[in-house]
């Protein structure tokens, strides 16, 4: 998952008026798309789970769902697509650390789960 896009990840549109206009290449995308799906089954899960769900991951799950909406629907530069593919990245790993603590830490250190064992690599 965690790539710098480079100008091979980048399919340039022949059919516009503004010359360096284009897009991520199509497996890139559909890897992006992969990766936001078990994030969101994962968000299911968890809201299933517990009673309350915090805003900041519902926030966060919007932002990452709209960090994704532009490269998969516009047209833009190389450099403004290498950003919105960090964005969505860094989104991603927020909600994912964002799940870690209130699955797995937070509970420990209220004591509702017992100690961890081992550590975590």
């Amino acid at each position: 998952m965690w790539w710098d896009p480079t100008r091979d990840d980048f399919k340039l549109f022949d059919g516009s008026l503004i010359d360096g206009l284009g897009e991520l290449s199509g497996s890139k995308l559909l890897s992006l798309q992969t990766m936001m799906s078990s994030m969101e089954d994962r968000i299911e899960d968890h809201k299933s789970a517990f009673s309350k769900t915090n805003n900041l991951l519902l926030l966060l799950v919007r932002a990452m769902q709209d960090a994704f909406t532009r490269p998969n629907s516009l047209k833009t530069t190389f450099s403004e697509m290498s950003v919105g593919v960090t964005k969505f990245q860094h989104y991603y790993l927020e909600i994912r650390s964002c799940l870690d603590y209130l699955e797995l830490y937070k509970p420990r250190m209220e004591g509702a789960k017992p100690a961890a064992t081992t550590v975590v690599n």
